[in-house]
């Protein structure tokens, strides 16, 4: 389970620790202001599956079967930031996000609505 917990912090943190190289263009500051708030699955490199809550007052929620951890969501100069206090350990990391088919990517993680 630790383990799980590692590879989906991880993953939250590589998402938004560096940006993706698509096709796509990212998505503006105010789209990624639209896309949330909302519940969305992810896949972490593309084996671990999450989901994630992004509360309209800046809430971050994500659970792993069997586990939860709590942060923090903003939109900071057209790039989405994440800090979860113990799967990323308190740390914030901002990246661009760009749409994929239904999905929205990041580098090693992809998250869509549900």
């Amino acid at each position: 389970m630790k383990r799980t917990l590692k590879l989906a912090a991880a993953g939250m943190i590589v998402m938004c620790a560096a940006s993706t190289a698509q096709a796509s263009p990212p998505l503006t500051h105010t789209q990624l202001q639209k896309l949330f708030p909302g519940t969305f699955t992810a896949v972490v490199r593309g084996a671990m599956k999450l989901t994630f809550t992004a509360k309209g007052n800046g809430t971050l929620i994500g659970i792993v079967p069997g586990k939860q951890d709590s942060g923090q969501w903003t939109v900071e100069n057209g790039k989405l930031c994440v800090m979860l206090n113990t799967w990323t350990h308190g740390k914030s990391a901002c990246s661009t996000v760009v749409a994929d088919n239904g999905w929205y990517q990041g580098r090693g993680i992809k998250f869509r609505k549900i």
